[in-house]
């Protein structure tokens, strides 16, 4: 394959990953707001309820990720080591975490589950998987993990 080819195609994915990462934001943006004003709400369901179920499809599916990169796939190099076995156990734990989440009153769930967003990101730098990533996307993954923690505080000052 060609370079220019290779280059279009690394380029097709980043926009892909911004345009995805940007998409995933919007619920939680657009639930907070609703928790904030319920009676915009059409729904049976409460706001609170989906976007504790949201914030853990999105949790899990984070954490998740984490899995494949600490046993599939060996990322290491001479001068980058990964952690793979702290990409293992961290997925692991804070997939059940968050799931463990979802059985304490609302107030103390939506807290755990911010600091588990945290948690993933602090994994991510700890393992040095972070140290892998395009120079674009560690400043990208900062704002979408800040966004989410946001909307969680936004969420839990509702709470009573």
């Amino acid at each position: 394959m060609t370079d220019a080819l290779q280059q279009k195609k690394q380029l097709s994915l980043d926009s892909q990953v911004r345009m995805l990462g940007w998409a995933g934001l919007l619920p939680f943006i657009a639930l907070t707001l609703m928790v904030w004003f319920p009676s915009s709400w059409p729904w049976e369901t409460s706001p609170l309820q989906v976007f504790r179920f949201y914030s853990l499809a999105i949790l899990s599916f984070m954490a998740g990720a984490l899995w494949p990169l600490g046993f599939l796939v060996d990322m290491s190099t001479e001068k980058r080591a990964i952690r793979r076995g702290g990409l293992l156990w961290g997925g692991i734990l804070v997939c059940l975490a968050g799931w463990g989440s979802l059985m304490l009153d609302a107030k103390a769930g939506v807290f755990v589950s911010a600091l588990l967003f945290l948690v993933i990101w602090q994994i991510e730098q700890k393992t040095l998987l972070a140290k892998n990533y395009p120079d674009w996307y560690t400043p990208f993954r900062a704002i979408l993990t800040m966004v989410v923690a946001i909307c969680h505080i936004g969420v839990w000052l509702t709470l009573s």
